[in-house]
């Protein structure tokens, strides 16, 4: 197979490639995604190297996190992951204030671990659009959002201003943000009920899609086959208990790390006897607290209840 590089003219695909988009749901795929990230990231300074090769955190094993990819000629292009409120929050709340979004109402996600691979950074400004109309696409269609929220570093945030129209959180930059190795971030959102009204046509979807023009004609479009049940493992996340298994037990350790509040949230999802195996074990007074369903809470919900998250896992 010929390097990706090499199917490139003047940095776009040739005709008779195609990026698709889609879900990340086997092992292959996720595995490629997690790879890209790791790379990235620690190529950016954001994490140091991992034996795994991989970046995860316990986010990826609940339901509520679904990983989208972009693969080029069998290969993982890019990454993007879109994480909704959960018992565990979202990684963005430690650095960022939420509650103007929250008086607004309607459902926050973060998009999170967006990653270009290397070998496709000539054609990263497609790549990153066309990861951006499936996040757009899938946010709508999927998991009714309005709010999609995003911390980046400053030199990218202009990126997300002009080209994809999103708006700061604060002027203020973090200086440390832990999920980042402690870089600077910049928090921004982009509120899908309240989309420019001055685009030049006549929805931000539309214009989206024209601004992919040459890059979505060579893309072959992406088939969900996903439910509009928020916390449906199978047809969100699709984590089986093999996969569950083997890049949270085998690749990495992280379930063995989980502190009982988090050990007692996944027991609460993964109910079924096919799952127990693979989970860490847990006290049976403990899985009392959590066995309930999964609101849409955010660590300041949390923090009400007294519960207390391991920051550990944010830096995987």
């Amino acid at each position: 197979m010929p390097k990706p590089t090499d199917a490139m003219v003047n940095g776009q695909p040739k005709s008779r490639s195609r990026l698709t988009l889609k879900i990340a749901d086997t092992k292959e795929e996720l595995e490629g995604c997690f790879a890209v990230l790791h790379d990235t990231y620690v190529e950016s300074g954001f994490m140091k190297p991992d034996p795994s090769g991989m970046r995860l955190s316990v986010h990826y094993a609940l339901p509520t996190t679904t990983t989208l990819c972009a693969i080029y000629e069998g290969q993982v292009a890019g990454t993007v992951s879109l994480i909704r409120e959960s018992l565990l929050g979202m990684p963005l709340q430690e650095a960022f204030d939420l509650t103007e979004l929250r008086s607004k109402g309607g459902c926050i996600v973060e998009i999170s671990a967006l990653a270009i691979s290397r070998m496709f950074r000539k054609n990263s400004g497609n790549i990153l659009l066309a990861l951006m109309k499936l996040v757009y696409d899938y946010s709508m269609a999927h998991i009714n959002t309005r709010h999609l929220v995003i911390a980046v570093n400053p030199r990218h945030i202009r990126r997300y201003e002009s080209l994809l129209l999103f708006r700061r959180l604060t002027e203020s930059v973090v200086e440390s943000y832990d999920f980042a190795n402690g870089a600077p971030a910049v928090g921004a959102t982009l509120d899908l009920q309240e989309l420019p009204t001055e685009l030049p046509v006549r929805s931000y979807a539309q214009w989206l899609h024209n601004k992919l023009h040459v890059c979505l004609t060579r893309c072959e479009n992406p088939d969900h086959h996903v439910s509009e049940q928020r916390y449906s493992s199978s047809d969100h996340q699709r984590m089986t208990p093999e996969l569950l298994d083997y890049f949270f037990n085998i690749r990495t350790r992280i379930f063995a790390t989980l502190n009982a509040f988090e050990k007692a949230l996944l027991h609460s999802i993964y109910e079924r006897p096919e799952y127990k195996v693979v989970l860490p074990p847990i006290l049976s007074q403990t899985t009392s607290r959590v066995a309930m369903p999964l609101p849409a809470m955010g660590s300041g919900m949390v923090r009400k209840m007294g519960i207390k998250r391991d920051k550990r896992f944010d830096a995987q």
